[in-house]
């Protein structure tokens, strides 16, 4: 495809010399890396990429530096020295949780599904390398940057980055919380009119769509659909499954705080991301 590549060898990887990011080569690297290699290989990447974050935890972050940890040269065991990080917890710690200036870093907030909306600061380039490991998972359910994509979401002023950036993939944004089937059924038709090939966005509003879509006998079907945001129901899959025509629905798990847990496959089974996260199964209490 024409647009994937001019994005994929030309504009993307203009864009990464001209703001110091490094977008495709992230990208390229899950793509060719990451995908290859066997469970040994993950583990390992893990474990040296889990050593090294604490390190700069403890080394460069006022607030870790409270708590005088000794690092070993086991991450898996070093970690439990930290304490459990809560949003209310981080919003509360901001300005000690930094090592840049907030002003010049980009803040990301996420969609409050767990009932605290959580406010984080990266680096630009931090941001970048986190948008690849997502559009990586994203291709799972066949997309490739570019294609037509008709999308949900919480920023529906999408300012002008955001509107050059919708044009360039052909993404076709629609608000997940002003929800009227009014509006549904016209982007609906709309998406129809413009060939979109894939649905994205929040679990819950996906489902919506696919109701207003059967109860109105819109005839639209996607290659594929990518869930995130909030929980993948069985009755959602079945039932935007019926309104678009069977697509291939993979259910995308991570957090706008800078990471990607985990995605389904083709198959419906959740594959970690552990090259970005090492995953602990806690009590209440913070027990394992």
């Amino acid at each position: 495809m024409l647009r994937n590549f001019l994005l994929e060898k030309l504009i993307l990887p203009m864009s990464d010399a001209f703001t110091g990011t490094s977008f495709i080569k992230e990208l390229n690297y899950y793509r060719n890396v990451v995908a290859k290699m066997n469970a040994d290989e993950l583990h390992h990447l893990q474990k040296e990429r889990l050593k090294k974050l604490l390190a700069s935890s403890v080394n460069t972050i006022p607030y870790y530096q409270r708590f005088k940890i000794d690092l070993t040269d086991d991450p898996y065991h070093d970690i439990k020295q930290f304490p459990i990080m809560h949003k209310k917890m981080m919003k509360e710690n901001i300005d000690s949780l930094l090592v840049h200036d907030k002003n010049k870093m980009v803040i990301e907030k996420s969609s409050g599904s767990s009932g605290i909306q959580g406010e984080v600061y990266m680096t630009l380039k931090e941001n970048r390398a986190y948008q690849a490991a997502q559009t990586f998972l994203w291709e799972w359910s066949g997309y490739k940057m570019g294609e037509p994509l008709l999308q949900t979401g919480i920023t529906p002023n999408r300012g002008f980055i955001k509107s050059i950036k919708d044009k360039l993939f052909l993404t076709q944004y629609a608000d997940a919380y002003q929800l009227s089937e009014e509006k549904i059924i016209e982007s609906l038709v709309t998406a129809k009119k413009t060939k979109k090939k894939f649905f994205g966005g929040y679990a819950s509003s996906l489902n919506v769509f696919a109701e207003v879509a059967s109860k109105n006998n819109i005839d639209l079907k996607f290659k594929g659909v990518m869930s995130w945001g909030d929980k993948l129901f069985d009755h959602y899959k079945t039932n935007i499954s019926k309104a678009f025509g069977e697509p291939l629905i993979t259910e995308l798990y991570g957090t706008t705080e800078g990471f990607v847990i985990s995605s389904t496959c083709e198959k419906g089974n959740h594959h970690q991301l552990t090259p970005q996260t090492f995953i602990e199964l806690l009590d209440k209490d913070g027990n394992e």
